[in-house]
């Protein structure tokens, strides 16, 4: 712990930077050397997303602390019809050929417009020109493929294009970038892909054939891949929104599948409304079942951090309050660990947190406006020296951290650009990066 405490001095992170990156290096040394440790238990213990472990994790990596093991499992296609290595080819054809074509049935798709497409008429036109069969379940997901955004850095994260199937044979269109833009994408996901699974394929025993051969994989292998690939290695902006733009588009389009890990790159559930639900109107009643599980997220999060502090002073103690929360009542476990303390357990950051947001301004009234609840309008008046824009900087931390409001939903205007970006480096010393 020593050791890393002294590389992540030297990376300058704010305060509860520091400190998550030290939790997360403290779970993973405790963790036992015979079993793996999930993403998910990483995320409960640090509060964090599970795209921020796997960013945390590379990071840790950089800065020379650990080796990143995040494991992943692929099944693949070796020396059978339909192997893995001809599916991509022929997905890269298709590829190719939609995008020659899409532009010359969709010209006018440049301005912004939904355009209109036959998607048979489509399947069966590539067929001719390319030679390669379409049937529309496959166009469509290589669609929604070339569609989704490669996330090679911030400005990667938009889309490409919308896509959507208006009847049962009927395509809207509607660019969101240009389509030279996406024909270089589209290059470059295609490039990592293969990267990728040349890596994933060279894993296998030369003489193995069949179907569903399991890979298994370190996320770090996969960096070092695409780092050591000359051709599209100094491209990468970013390795690992690079790997899962790749690794989705080889398992969506059916070159391979990730079998373990998923979940790392995209959540589990697709909501969708059913049509006649769409009208309906929503009351408090209906919202009540969320209130109760995000209640009881908060809970248990907060029972978490209070058992990793009783074990770091005594492990005795912090056994007795695994016992007490298994066999004790609820509100009998709270009076007894959380007395006087109840309304911590309502909030969504930790103890320490909400005192460096809230208490540590030891203003009455500053305090009660950074903790104002956002339901309504307001306005607040104060003279030169007063503190407005400490105020400002809390309340935005409070909406961010407290009550986990999007940082992009929150606009504040400064008077210059010295204020703006005294706020901005005031804000980063108070949530760090989710300012």
């Amino acid at each position: 712990m020593e050791a890393a405490a002294r590389h992540l001095d030297k990376a300058n992170l704010s305060a509860d930077m520091r400190s998550k990156y030290l939790g997360l290096v403290s779970l993973l040394i405790n963790a036992r050397d015979d079993e793996g440790i999930s993403t998910d238990t990483l995320m409960a213990a640090l509060g964090v997303s599970s795209d921020n472990i796997v960013r945390m994790l590379h990071q840790l990596e950089q800065m020379g602390v650990l080796s990143n093991d995040l494991a992943l499992t692929v099944l693949l296609r070796k020396g059978v019809r339909e192997a893995s290595s001809d599916r991509l080819a022929r997905l890269a054809e298709m590829e190719k050929a939609v995008l020659a074509r899409l532009p010359e049935l969709a010209p006018d798709a440049d301005n912004g417009e939904w355009q209109d497409v036959n998607l048979r008429g489509l399947c069966q036109d590539l067929k001719i020109r390319s030679g390669v069969d379409f049937i529309p379940e496959q166009l469509m997901k290589l669609l929604h493929s070339l569609a989704r955004p490669f996330g090679d850095g911030e400005k990667g994260r938009r889309a490409s294009f919308d896509v959507k199937l208006l009847r049962r044979e009927i395509l809207k269109v509607r660019l969101l970038r240009s389509w030279s833009n996406i024909r270089e994408i589209s290059d470059k996901r295609r490039a990592v892909a293969t990267v990728l699974l040349q890596m994933l394929l060279g894993k296998l025993d030369d003489k193995l054939r069949g179907v569903d051969l399991r890979v298994e994989c370190k996320l770090g292998e996969l960096a070092e891949a695409l780092r050591s690939d000359l051709e599209i290695g100094p491209q990468l902006k970013d390795e690992l929104t690079a790997i899962e733009a790749g690794l989705l588009y080889l398992h969506d389009n059916g070159v391979l599948i990730l079998d373990r890990g998923k979940t790392v790159f995209r959540s589990a559930m697709t909501i969708r409304i059913y049509p006649e639900e769409k009208s309906r109107g929503f009351t408090n009643a209906d919202f009540e079942p969320l209130k109760e599980h995000y209640s009881e997220k908060n809970f248990q999060i907060h029972v978490i951090h209070e058992y990793a502090k009783l074990g770091l002073k005594k492990l005795s103690a912090a056994l007795s309050f695994v016992f007490a929360y298994f066999s004790l009542p609820k509100l009998e476990f709270i009076r007894r660990y959380f007395a006087g303390r109840k309304e911590i357990l309502e909030r969504a950051t930790t103890e320490e947190s909400y005192r460096r947001i809230v208490e540590s301004l030891r203003h009455p009234l500053q305090q009660r406006i950074v903790a104002e609840k956002p339901d309504a309008n307001r306005l607040i008046l104060a003279g030169p020296g007063s503190g407005k824009t400490r105020v400002i900087v809390h309340r935005v931390a409070y909406l961010v951290r407290v009550l986990r409001e999007p940082a992009s939903s929150i606009l504040v205007l400064a008077f210059n650009r010295g204020a703006a970006w005294e706020i901005r480096q005031r804000l980063r010393s108070l949530i760090g990066a989710e300012a």
